[in-house]
């Protein structure tokens, strides 16, 4: 591939990429007023900039955990027996807290969810009032 195609491909990519996140419906801040509220801000810097929020609800979310076990077993051939190391998958939960936001007439709505006590994801949804 030549340089210069490889600068279109280059950039042809990123839009791509732009595009898909710009529809995905995530964002990573909202503003409130003229105050910015980010990923990693606490409950108390998002009520303070933002104020009550509309609703709130508690989501119990699963998570992948991974068990680690070891097996040993012996028998008559090998006395000594045998170590096995496992991995199991099995479901983990965790109590994600959501919290929405009605900025106004013809604004989006704005979720905002927390775990343990700090915003990990912002979303905007349908229209408000």
């Amino acid at each position: 591939m030549r340089l210069r195609d490889m600068s279109y491909f280059n950039t042809g990519v990123f839009l791509l990429l732009a595009c898909a996140t710009a529809s995905s419906g995530a964002h990573a801040a909202m503003r409130c007023d003229r105050k910015l509220v980010d990923i990693g801000a606490s409950a108390y810097e998002v009520t303070s900039r933002c104020g009550n929020p509309v609703y709130q609800e508690v989501i119990r979310e699963e998570v992948i955990g991974v068990k680690n076990s070891r097996l040993q077993a012996s028998s008559e051939v090998n006395p000594r027996g045998v170590t096995v190391d496992l991995q199991e998958i099995e479901p983990v939960y965790r109590d994600i807290e959501r919290w929405t936001y009605d900025q106004g007439s013809g604004q989006f709505l704005r979720e905002v969810d927390f775990y343990n006590g700090k915003v990990i994801e912002i979303r905007t949804k349908d229209r408000g009032r």
